[in-house]
């Protein structure tokens, strides 16, 4: 049996609580409904445990109501219960009210799923004192047995979703990096069953199959290295389950070298085999500890260590490195990536794709190299299925089905193994509207990059003068700006007219129209939502013809005076590309 005075003085130290919270909560300047039933709540309770304490006050005390007393006030019971909520309430508001100024009331900090488990959890007291005042031992008992089942279930879930977000929390902490948006927009693209020629290759099944293989992809510009990396990152994801390989890459990116620096790159790569396994290392929990504790960032040789160690966990690590040539070597940059992955040389199975295979030469040892081409067969269904899924176009090959056959074989011919070149040849095909003008433009098609960004150009200046002059404002919004913008920021730079001060959503041109009026030249990033050149070699072709076709477009003179948030960003931009306007 419980003793009387302890079981008083737990229902003492639970009543001056809950004259604590109703203090609290008559100091809330609004009267919500939710705070209206919570002070109700606590008054009816408050009266029942009046009640409890008088019985276990009484001189001629009743053992008989011990038994129920006791069940009552036994650890992590419903008294327990009540007070560790009450004790929440309580935390919560006394920190406002401590600081609040005098003559001003507290505001409600309570969301509505902490009122509703805040309410279960006092009208599961109420009926636990109800069946203990009417002596109802065997329905209390189970009652109080079911509630601390409850409770140990709720304890466990509360656990789990703070581990959770404890995890979250870290992983996220870990890299500044993520290329999984990236990942997901590039595979997107990918044509069903092209690109298969890549997994049955010799070179590419002995990378697969061994271990410490580095191998060294590289093609000229436009081949669809990129579109192959996302395969073989796709590939592994799906062929090795966590526990068997750990799978990370990195997508190197000409225009996005602040944030891609060596040290960065290396988390990245921790973050992600982290991220794959379904518990976090002791080895990460302890780095992640001791930067918390010292207020610091890890440096290159802490992330660098670290990756060591969460690859020695794994049988086997799979990393991609895509387009490492885009890697401007800044400061050594690139030379100190290359040495972090000289250290992996063994513990690893590397992939690297780029444009010339020299990037390799003096500064990594390879166990194969790997030369990039379009697979004929993949451009031909490439083709296909573009004429196929186009208005214009299957409309004609439905008039004239020999159409098909001329277009695929005079566009693969001039590809010269190019994807690029290939999709902005289709692209120019899309807008004819007749036999002739197709034929014309297959006769006429040009077979060099430089020359099919002049065609794309020439057709941009065909276009009627509104949409000539968004295409020319587009691209050089896009080749000045020292990062990707956004659709937002570039929707917002081109609706700027002098003057304005402000603006409205009727001032925005359409995204769809911003890609529309520039001839493939340009595409919007579904996953990071960012407008770019389609190719490295586009944004180098306007670099290269930069005065020329630009020379009376002018930013700072359009974004002067507005105040739209958007615009100020770009603005940002300028004081970087002045140099280059």
């Amino acid at each position: 049996m419980g003793d009387p005075l302890s079981i008083t003085a737990s229902i003492v130290a639970v009543l001056q609580l809950t004259g604590t919270v109703v203090t609290y909560l008559n100091d809330v300047k609004e009267a919500s409904k939710d705070r209206n039933q919570i002070l109700l709540e606590i008054s009816n309770t408050r009266g029942l445990l009046l009640s409890l304490k008088d019985l276990a006050e009484r001189p001629s005390f009743d053992h008989t109501w011990d038994t129920a007393l006791s069940k009552l006030a036994i650890p992590n019971g419903p008294l327990g219960q009540f007070k560790s909520a009450l004790d929440q309430l309580a935390r919560k508001m006394a920190p406002v009210t401590r600081t609040r100024t005098v003559g001003r009331a507290l505001c409600w900090p309570f969301q509505k799923r902490e009122v509703e488990e805040t309410l279960q959890t006092i009208e599961r007291l109420k009926s636990l004192i109800m069946l203990g005042l009417q002596r109802d031992y065997t329905r209390l008992s189970e009652s109080i047995h079911e509630d601390l089942r409850d409770v140990a279930r709720g304890v466990n879930d509360l656990q789990s979703r703070a581990a959770a977000d404890q995890r979250m929390k870290l992983i996220a902490w870990l890299s500044p990096l993520n290329f999984w948006p990236k990942q997901a927009d590039v595979f997107s693209k990918r044509l069903e069953r092209t690109g298969e020629w890549l997994l049955e290759c010799g070179e590419f099944k002995t990378w697969l199959n061994g271990t410490g293989q580095t191998l060294w992809c590289h093609g000229i510009p436009g081949v669809g290295k990129t579109i192959l990396a996302s395969m073989v990152i796709d590939l592994l994801q799906h062929t090795f389950k966590p526990e068997e390989a750990g799978v990370a890459f990195i997508y190197c990116d000409y225009k996005s070298g602040r944030q891609h620096t060596s040290i960065n790159f290396i988390s990245s790569l921790v973050q992600q085999l982290v991220q794959r396994q379904s518990e976090v290392s002791q080895s990460v929990k302890d780095f992640y500890a001791k930067a918390m504790s010292r207020h610091t960032r890890p440096t290159l040789v802490d992330y660098s260590n670290l990756l060591h160690l969460e690859i020695g966990r794994l049988p086997k690590t799979f990393i991609v490195v895509d387009a490492l040539d885009e890697y401007v070597e800044k400061d050594g940059s690139r030379s100190i990536l290359l040495q972090q992955f000289r250290l992996l040389r063994h513990k690893v199975n590397l992939l690297v794709t780029s444009r010339h295979a020299s990037v390799a030469e003096g500064d990594f040892e390879v166990d194969a190299t790997l030369r990039i081409r379009a697979n004929d067969e993949d451009i031909e269904r490439y083709l296909r299925f573009q004429i196929h899924h186009n208005r214009n176009l299957a409309t004609c090959v439905q008039k004239f089905p020999e159409l098909e056959d001329d277009m695929v074989t005079s566009i693969s011919t001039s590809a010269h193994g190019m994807f690029l070149i290939a999709r902005l040849h289709i692209d120019s095909l899309l807008a004819k509207r007749n036999r002739r003008a197709l034929l014309f433009a297959l006769k006429n098609l040009p077979t060099e990059i430089s020359s099919t960004y002049d065609e794309a150009m020439q057709r941009i200046e065909n276009q009627d003068e509104g949409d000539r002059e968004l295409a020319v404002q587009v691209l050089a919004w896009i080749s000045h700006a020292v990062r990707p913008l956004t659709v937002r920021e570039l929707q917002h730079a081109l609706a700027v007219q002098p003057g304005d001060l402000d603006m409205d959503e009727d001032d925005l041109v359409y995204a769809e129209t911003l890609v529309a009026v520039c001839a493939g030249l340009v595409s919007v990033d579904q996953q990071s939502g960012t407008v770019r050149f389609v190719h490295y070699t586009t944004e180098q072709y306007f670099e290269r013809r930069r005065r020329e076709l630009f020379s009376t477009w002018r930013l700072g003179r359009r974004v002067k005076y507005t105040n739209s948030p958007a615009v100020q960003r770009c603005k940002l931009l300028r004081t970087s590309s002045s140099s280059r306007l």
